[in-house]
């Protein structure tokens, strides 16, 4: 289901740029590329056999699909009068929508990322039944279903989604009363 920009409505995009997992990626990096090298290129008697050579060869070649995956990755969430939708980009290009009709509560809350979670990314729950998409920072929209499925969506912004979340709900209790 397509989801059209408007002026009402509050539309974050977040990435994977925390300065020290790149640090990390970086290590792994130019150790299996080094590695590689050795061998590959060099001749050197790094490598005692052919399976250290295809080791890090493989290791390379996944860590740069890995890191280009994780470059690009990009989670996109727009609260609409319609409902809250999100995208997952490169795995997932349409849009979830859940439409405020199947959303029993919804919540600005804290979350351990670590305790939680045992991390960042797209993480199943591990008691209960729910999925969390995790980019950084310490506070999640919280989407609590009519199944009782949770949905928990970080964001950079919670303060400007709290003020829209407050708007859209004024709106929409002021036109309920007028019918």
């Amino acid at each position: 289901m397509p989801i059209r920009r408007t002026a009402f409505e509050f539309h974050e995009t977040q990435q994977i740029r925390q300065w020290w997992i790149w640090l990390v990626v970086i290590i792994l990096d130019i150790y299996f590329f080094i590695g590689f090298l050795y061998r590959a290129f060099l001749h050197l008697t790094y490598f005692d056999n052919r399976f250290d050579q295809d080791f890090y060869g493989i290791g390379t070649l996944i860590l740069i699909i890995i890191n280009t995956l994780m470059y690009v990755s990009k989670m996109e969430l727009s609260i609409t009068p319609r409902g809250v939708a999100l995208r997952f980009y490169p795995f997932r290009t349409e849009w979830q929508v859940f439409p405020w009709e199947l959303i029993r509560h919804i919540r600005i809350r804290r979350f351990s990322a670590i305790r939680e979670f045992s991390g960042w990314g797209v993480r199943l729950k591990s008691v209960g039944h729910g999925i969390a998409y995790l980019f950084g920072g310490c506070r999640a929209l919280e989407l609590i279903l009519r199944n009782d499925a949770t949905v928990l969506i970080s964001t950079q912004r919670p303060m400007e989604m709290m003020q829209f979340l407050r708007a859209i709900f004024a709106k929409y209790l002021m036109s309920d009363m007028h019918k």
